[in-house]
This record gives C-alpha cells, sequence and structure tokens, in this order.
C-alpha cells in the first residue's frame, strides 16, 4: 500500500479490497487521514482520533476509540462508530448506520440509508440524525425494540425518539416531524452482529473436517460461517484452496461470549492474505472453547473465484482425572521426564502442587523432525474438571519441533498442570521442570497483589500494624463498601488519616466542579485570583484556580457539555476523594446521602486537582506531557492516570515522568484493559514505565472474589511495580445531568482501580508527608496481599 498520497496529506491503502487495523498515532502525520480508495475494504480504526474515507466499493469502517469521522464514499458502505463522540457520513450508496457506544452524529447523504440506533449506549448519550429523508431512508431498531416500544416527541423542529419503558432517549432527528417518522422503523440486529451477510452456522465442529464449497465476487463479496468448539481446548486449522481469483481468510474468536461478532473481537483477528490465487492457510492452537467466525472475502476488486474451504477442529483431550502426579514443589526442584505423544490421542497431562509462591520454568525439547508438539499449563480454578477461558496461563505454540518455554513468575500456591498436545504426528520428547519457592511475592497477572490500605498507612508510618476497626458498613442499596474493605481502608480511617492536606491531580477527561460530594474537595490555587484575565501566580497560565483544560486551553476543568464520555475523570475524582457520603455515619446526620446511594473516596478529605487532558480514549501525547508538567509544578503530591495506549510509548512522557519523580511527586497509572481481546502479556503505556520506578501500574479484581478480572491486563514476567485494587461494577460519581439527576455511576476497568490506590498512597501521605516516591513504591508492594487471588473465569 502507499505510505502517502502524492502531496503529502492522506494515507491511502491501495486500489484493491484491503483488510487494514490502524494504530494508535499512524494518521498524525496525515493531515486529511486515511483513504480507503476503491475495492471493498474493511477498516478499523484505534484508540486515537482518526478520519476514515472508504473511497469506492462497498465498505465496512469501524471507528473503534477515539472521536472518529467516517466516510463511506462511493458504494453501500457499513459505517460503524464504536467508542467516541463520531460523525458518520454515508455519501453515495445505499448505506448502514450505526452509533454504537457514544453519541454521534449520522449524516445518511444520497441513497436508500438505514439509521441504528443502540439501546446500550451510554447514560448520557444520544446519536444525532442531521439529514433523515422520510421518503427513502430507514431507522434500524436493536435489541428486539419496535416502532410499539417508542415515544415521537416533536423537539425543535425534529423529534426526540423515546423509549415508552423508562423515557430513554434514543436518538434525535433533525427537521423531520413525529408524523413523517411513522412506519420508518425495522429491525437491524444483524447491523449489530457484523455479519453483512447472515453467518452460515455449522453449529459444533469437531472431527472430521468440515469441508465447504462456495463463491465470492462482485455479486457475493464475502461469506461468512460460524461454529463453536467442545467443551475442551481445539486446535483449529483453516485452508482456503482451490481458488481462481483472490480471496482472503479471517478468523475471529468471540471473546465476550455474547454469541455474536463484536467490533472489539475483530482487532484480535487472524488472517490469512496470500496474493492472487495461493491457498490461505490459518492455524490456532489451545484454541479455547468459544464461538468462532470464519471470513472468506473478495480481496481484490473484480476478482471471482470459486474455494473449498476446510475446517479442521481437532478437541485436545484433557483428561484431567488422568493427569500424571508429579509431586509438591516445597522446595527447590529441578529435573527432567521423556515420554511419548501421539496425534489425535489426549494430551499427556501432568499434575503438581505449589505450597508456596514459587517461580516455574517449563521447557519442552527433543521432539522428531517433521513433528509438532505444543506445551501449555493451566489451573483449573473453578474445579470443574475441565480448561474454561482464563485459566490458561502458558501457551508458548511454537511451530514443529522448535523447543518451547513457559517461565512464570510468583506463581500462586495451588494445583496446576502441564500438558504436551502432539499437533502433527507421534513423537518422543523431553520435559524439564525448574521450580523455587520465590520469597517476593511476584506474580506474572497480579503483581505483587491486592493494595492494603491499612498495611501501607502503618508501614509509611513505621508501626508494625494499625488498631484494628471494623469494617465499614452502610444501609444504603448501592454502595462502595465492599471495595473500601477489601482495600482495608478503615484503621487508616480510625487513625485519623483521611487524605487531609494532601493533593491529587486526576489527569482524565475533566472533573464535574459542581458535584455536591466533590466540591469541597476540588483544590484551590491559592495563589490565583479567579477571573481577571492575568497569570497572578506566574504559571503560565491565566485564572486556573481550580485547574487547567490543555484540550480547549481555558480555566474550566470540568468536562465538556458535548463529550459523552466526559463522565470518565468525574468518576476517577469521585473514587480518590468523594466526600463520605453516608458511610459508616448516623442517616440522621447524614445530609449527602441520594437516593439510596452511599460512596466515598479512599481519601475523602483530599484536594482533588482537576487536569483536563482529552476525552475517554482520545488524549494527545502533548496535553498529557503538559498535565504533567501542570500538576508537578502547582502542587500535585500525588497524579492519577486512568489512561493508556501505544501512543504513550513516548520518550517526552517517560521524560515527563522521571521529573515528576524528581520533584517528590507520586504517579498512579491504570494497567490496560486489553486481556480479554488481545491477550497482551503486560501493562500497556504510561503504565509499563512502572518498571522504570517512575510510578506504580494498578490492574483490576472483583469484588468479591479478589479475581483478577478478565479484561485486565497482566504484570508481565518482568518484576515490576505492579499492584491490583478494586476495578469491577465502582460506583462513583459522575456529572449530574437531566438524565441522571443522582450523580453517580457504575464503571469496569483498570481506570476504576488506579484511583483506589491513587486514594491509598494520599492516606500515606498525610500519615508521613516525607515520603519519597521509592519509598512509596516499596511500601505499596511489600505491604500487598497476594493471598486468594486468582484469575476470574468464564466458563464456556
Amino acid at each position: 500500500m502507499n505510505i502517502s498520497s502524492n502531496d503529502g496529506n492522506f494515507f491511502d491503502l491501495t486500489p484493491n479490497s484491503d483488510y487494514f487495523r490502524l494504530t494508535p498515532g499512524l494518521l498524525n502525520p496525515f493531515t486529511r487521514g486515511l483513504r480507503a480508495l476503491e475495492g471493498n475494504d474493511i477498516v478499523i480504526g484505534s484508540v486515537s482520533p482518526e478520519l476514515i474515507d472508504g473511497g469506492g466499493g462497498d465498505d465496512w469502517l469501524f471507528g473503534y476509540v477515539g472521536n472518529d469521522a467516517l466516510i463511506g464514499g462511493q458504494g453501500n458502505d457499513l459505517l460503524r462508530a464504536g467508542q467516541g463522540s463520531d460523525l458518520l457520513r454515508g455519501d453515495e450508496g445505499d448505506d448502514i448506520l450505526a452509533g454504537d457506544l457514544d453519541g454521534d452524529t449520522l449524516v445518511g447523504g444520497s441513497g436508500n440509508d438505514t439509521f441504528v440506533l443502540r439501546t446500550d449506549l451510554n447514560a448520557a448519550a444520544v446519536d444525532w440524525i442531521a439529514d433523515f429523508d422520510p421518503r427513502f431512508d430507514g431507522i434500524g431498531l436493536t435489541d428486539n425494540l419496535s416502532e410499539a416500544d417508542l415515544n415521537l416527541e416533536p423537539w425543535a423542529g425534529g423529534t426526540l425518539i423515546k423509549i415508552k419503558a423508562n423515557n430513554r432517549i434514543l436518538g434525535q432527528v433533525a427537521n423531520v416531524s413525529p408524523a413523517e417518522l411513522r412506519a420508518r422503523f425495522a429491525p437491524a440486529d444483524f447491523v449489530l452482529d457484523d455479519n453483512l451477510n447472515r453467518p452460515i452456522n455449522l453449529d459444533v465442529l469437531k472431527n472430521p473436517i468440515q469441508s465447504l464449497k462456495d463463491f465470492v465476487g462482485e455479486d457475493d463479496l464475502r461469506d461468512i460461517y460460524t461454529f463453536t468448539t467442545t467443551n475442551t481446548p481445539s486446535s483449529i486449522q483453516l485452508q482456503l484452496s482451490g481458488l481462481n481469483g483472490d480471496a482472503n481468510l479471517f478468523l475471529v474468536r468471540d471473546a465476550n461470549l455474547d454469541g455474536q461478532l463484536s467490533p472489539e473481537e475483530i482487532v484480535s483477528v487472524s488472517a490469512s492474505r496470500n496474493p492472487g490465487t495461493q491457498s490461505e492457510v490459518i492455524e490456532s492452537r489451545f484454541s479455547v472453547p468459544s464461538r468462532y467466525f470464519v471470513f472468506v472475502q473478495q480481496a481484490v476488486r473484480g476478482a471471482n473465484t470459486d474455494y473449498n474451504l476446510d475446517i479442521n477442529v481437532q478437541p485436545i483431550q484433557f483428561e484431567l482425572n488422568q493427569a500424571i502426579p508429579i509431586g509438591t514443589f516445597s522446595t527447590r526442584i529441578q529435573g527432567s521426564l521423556d515420554d511419548f505423544v501421539e496425534e489425535k490421542q489426549p494430551a499427556k497431562l501432568y499434575k503438581f502442587d505449589l505450597p508456596q509462591p514459587s517461580n516455574l520454568q517449563v521447557n519442552l525439547r527433543g521432539i522428531y523432525p517433521s513433528t509438532d508438539a505444543d506445551l501449555v499449563l493451566f489451573q483449573d480454578v473453578n474445579n470443574n474438571n475441565k480448561v474454561d477461558f482464563g485459566e490458561i496461563l502458558g501457551v508458548p505454540q511454537q511451530q514443529g519441533n522448535n523447543p518451547e518455554e513457559i517461565f512464570f513468575r510468583g506463581l500462586s500456591a495451588g494445583t496446576y498442570y502441564l500438558g504436551v498436545n502432539s499437533f502433527a504426528g507421534n513423537t518422543r520428547y523431553n520435559l524439564s521442570i525448574l521450580a523455587a519457592p520465590t520469597t517476593d511475592n511476584f506474580n506474572n497477572l497480579f503483581g505483587y497483589g491486592l493494595v492494603d490500605a491499612a498495611a501501607a498507612v502503618a508501614a509509611a508510618t513505621d508501626k508494625q500494624q494499625l488498631d484494628a476497626a471494623d469494617p465499614l458498613t452502610s444501609a444504603a442499596k448501592f454502595n462502595n463498601i465492599g471495595d473500601l474493605n477489601l482495600l482495608n481502608v478503615a484503621p487508616a480511617w480510625k487513625a485519623g488519616y483521611t487524605g487531609k492536606g494532601v493533593v491529587v491531580a486526576v489527569l482524565d477527561s475533566g472533573v464535574d466542579l459542581s458535584h455536591p460530594d466533590l466540591t469541597s474537595n476540588i483544590w484551590r490555587n491559592p495563589n490565583e485570583i479567579p477571573g481577571n484575565g492575568i497569570d497572578d501566580d506566574l504559571n503560565g497560565v491565566s485564572d486556573d484556580v481550580n485547574g487547567w483544560d490543555f484540550v480547549d486551553g481555558d480555566a474550566n476543568p470540568s468536562p465538556e457539555s458535548n463529550d459523552q464520555r466526559g463522565f470518565h475523570g468525574t468518576h476517577v475524582a469521585g473514587i480518590i476523594g468523594a466526600q463520605r457520603n453516608g458511610i459508616d455515619i448516623t442517616p440522621l446526620n447524614n445530609t449527602l446521602e441520594m437516593n439510596g446511594l452511599e460512596m466515598s473516596g479512599v481519601a475523602y478529605e483530599a484536594q482533588i486537582m482537576p487536569v483536563r487532558v482529552g476525552s475517554f480514549g482520545d488524549v494527545s501525547v502533548s496535553n498529557l506531557v503538559d498535565g504533567i508538567r501542570y500538576a508537578v509544578n502547582n502542587g500535585a503530591d500525588v497524579i492519577n492516570m486512568s489512561l493508556g495506549g501505544l501512543e504513550f510509548l513516548n520518550n517526552e512522557v517517560r521524560k515527563a515522568l522521571e521529573d515528576a519523580k524528581g520533584a517528590g511527586v507520586f504517579v498512579v497509572m491504570s494497567a490496560g484493559n486489553d486481556r480479554d481481546k488481545l491477550n497482551p502479556s503486560e501493562p500497556t503505556f504510561p503504565a509499563f514505565y512502572a518498571f522504570d520506578n517512575l510510578g506504580v501500574a494498578v490492574g483490576a479484581v472483583t469484588t468479591p472474589g479478589k479475581q483478577v478480572t478478565i479484561f485486565s491486563n497482566p504484570a508481565g514476567s518482568i518484576t515490576t511495580n505492579f499492584v491490583v485494587a478494586p476495578g469491577y461494577e465502582v460506583l462513583s460519581t459522575v456529572p449530574i445531568t437531566p438524565r441522571n439527576v443522582d450523580g453517580y455511576g457504575i464503571l469496569n476497568g483498570t481506570s476504576m482501580a488506579a484511583p483506589y490506590v491513587a486514594g491509598v498512597v494520599a492516606l500515606m501521605l498525610q500519615a508521613n508527608p516525607n515520603l519519597t516516591p521509592d519509598q512509596i513504591l516499596e511500601f505499596l508492594t511489600a505491604t500487598a496481599k497476594a493471598e486468594g487471588i486468582t484469575s476470574e473465569v468464564r466458563e464456556t
């Protein structure tokens, strides 16, 4: 493909049918974005904001994350927004425009267009249909909604579409009356399946090989098949052959187990795109039990081809009750064993116990030439005698007879299984094991473990422990005491440590300064006179009384009213420093309780410094760097960054973090939420810089259960400053709007876990203001608790 157009303004794909996934920041040098040109293209955006133009052909454009602009161009296109406040413009042709997860602007252009409205949008998000033509266009409804379930109400010259059952606004249609919208609705769940054509369901696949014959070309752009595997891991091999034109092959796993093909699952696609009439092959070994989707797609415009598709699914027989016991590794052990494994026979399983956390290294070698054997490490967490998603801990998957190795740091105490499976041929092998108890308590999955607020504060004050305290209680139906008790904050509160006098900067999408649970804890710049337009404190910006907005360049760090993801920063701020709202307070004296909701920040008397650096999933490197420097230069003691992406693998970001540490400011960073989609092996950036002692990376666990959430990025095999905190169904503050009068919301993510840790750091700094960043790291990691933490498992 071309790297750029002749004038350098566009990133151009080829004139053929392309499959292309953008990486963060790739389009930054190209002022006018990406052009797919001719061909029937699939283009998937990244977490950055992007402009994607489909050009000619029948295209499928998906924005993913970020505030994107998607332009269909010529042809009958499908445009899906993904996360972010996006602009979708169909242009010519009969297009389908789906707003997806946030409030988007949909412009159909000419042709018979379908505007798809979602029922699972964010609470504050409403799609706006700008050019609906009731003569030609239609509105697609999802989740089994029909026109009978809706109220159509006049609105500013247009129509509000509301759901009768809850009066929720589903969409806004400009310049069209309710009467003109009547009978213009139709089911559109097929769009959310991302199937373009309905998939052919092959049901449960196992032996023998499933062989299919069909055609793709100008009149049938792609065929989609779906199948499920048995309740044991399987090896999957796809072969596309017999081509007389160019076609491509794709395999996608239903990662969230909802039985449908979701946009976030497309990004983890396996693909084979050989040129011309060459055969296409995809191999996926130790594929977890799941639903899978197979795409056969025209690769070059004008190509018409018959094809043969062979789908070979070989269930891997794990007979856990037949596993060979190889011992309890209570001390350092080193040894090897020789064995034999046969193709299409049960995998050889070995069972061992670790009575304490240990480092484990396993090597598979000596595999015969022309054969292929694979190694796997797993744990039966839920004791159901099978291998579920989330239980496989290591799968090297080397090709052929190449040696394989698994290395795991700080493997928790428990029972584990090693498996050797033949992918091709019968072979002998040597399996060597080196296991050694470890005292550093570092684990590949959860690092040093769950933060313990009381223990961390005790360490900060050079005490063995704080006085015991009863667990926190709440009479409210909705509260966050489970999270607070999991963090063991009650003893710290009882000792008088509430974060008072500590400033925590929240680098995020902005903070609602008027929220009643936050307003008294918002940082006040003591040297700035509000509203005089003068930089009184000579810090480079004027009137920054309560922080700064680096997106708009002004002194109002609240989220923008039209930012559909603006609630993120307010939610983060509440986890750190919302007032002690009813928790362990006599109801008669609780003037803050709102509608049966009670939550408290960890450091409920800390000061929150709002620094707006972008919207959720849309933060530039320059804004982040400027935000870090602003926080450091204006008195922040702690910085929370619940954000991440490869674009922050950046020397400027690193230098800003180094300067923050040099100034004595401690940084807390979310680890990332990609484990269930992209299967990463370590934290994302900037959290990875915790490896360089520039802060702490934070993963997420469930409350209750202490299970590392299925989405939380792991700590990795390299020892780094990594801890975990509650990050699942977290209740906290969100901006109060006409559609959310309570001012609370529940979110998931390592974005929620990080501020819990930032709040604990504020308690530590109140207890001992002289702590250095290195001391905070030492105390946080040394007092974290690894006991009882497991991985969240999704039983299939």
